[in-house]
C-alpha cells in the first residue's frame, strides 16, 4: 500500500525560517500563522514570493525535520510503502535531496521513490500513476486537486483549519459534504495512531 507525502511543511519544518525572513521583512509573524495559506494573506504577495524562495533554497539546510515524522516513517515503512511527491524547481530539487539523506529519511524512502513535479495538479498525476491510496499535505488546496486519491490528508500542526466536517484523528467516520473524502492530523503521532483507521472507513 502507497502513502504519498508532500515534503515542505509536512517532512521538512520551515516554521521558524519563515517567522526568521519574515521578521526581515518587517512582519511579526507568529508560529500558527506561518503555514503556506494563512502566511498569504498577512503579507504582500511580492514579500510571500521572497520566503517562498528563501525556505526553499537557502533556508532548507538549517531547517529541522517536523517532529515525529522520521520516528513514523520508520515504524510505518514496515508495512506501507511511502514516496515523496513535491513541487519544487530542478534547481531546488538537489537541496531537497541533500536535506533527506542528512535527517536520515532515504533509509527509509528510496531515492526512485522521490519525485518532483512542475505544478500542483501533477501531484494527482502521479500520485495516480503509482496507485498511491493516500496523500499527505499541508494545503487544503493541493488536496482539492487529488482526485485520483482515496484517502486525502490535511497535516495541520497548529490546528489552523476548521473545516466544517473535516475528521480530525482519530477518525469519527464524519463524511459531510466539505469533508467527504479529506481527513486532518496534527502531528505525525496522530498519523501512526490514525491511519489504519484511516483506511477502514474508506474500504
Amino acid at each position: 500500500m502507497i502513502i504519498g507525502l508532500d515534503l515542505d511543511g509536512v517532512i521538512i519544518d520551515h516554521t521558524e525560517n519563515k517567522i526568521k525572513k519574515a521578521k526581515e521583512l518587517g512582519y511579526d509573524i507568529k508560529p500558527e500563522e506561518t503555514p503556506s495559506e494563512k502566511l498569504k494573506k498577512l503579507i504582500s504577495p511580492e514579500d510571500y514570493q521572497i520566503i517562498r524562495k528563501f525556505i526553499y533554497s537557502k533556508g532548507t539546510p538549517t531547517a529541522e525535520p517536523m517532529k515525529g515524522a522520521l520516528q513514523a516513517i520508520k515504524f510505518l515503512s514496515k508495512n506501507y510503502q511511502f514516496i515523496i511527491i513535491s513541487r519544487r524547481d530542478e534547481n531546488l530539487q538537489k537541496t531537497a535531496l541533500e536535506w533527506l539523506k542528512k535527517h536520515g529519511f532515504l533509509n527509509y524512502i528510496k531515492r526512485k521513490d522521490i519525485y518532483f513535479v512542475d505544478k500542483d495538479s501533477d501531484k494527482n498525476i502521479v500520485a495516480k500513476r503509482l496507485k498511491a491510496c493516500t496523500y499527505i499535505d499541508d494545503k487544503l488546496g493541493i488536496l482539492e486537486l487529488l482526485k485520483d486519491v482515496s484517502i486525502k490528508i490535511l497535516f495541520d500542526p497548529y490546528n489552523c483549519f476548521q473545516i466544517k466536517n473535516l475528521p480530525t484523528g482519530p477518525p469519527s467516520g464524519r463524511t459531510g459534504k466539505a469533508g467527504k473524502d479529506i481527513k486532518k492530523i496534527e502531528n505525525w503521532q496522530s498519523l501512526s495512531a490514525s491511519l489504519s483507521s484511516f483506511l477502514s472507513i474508506d474500504s
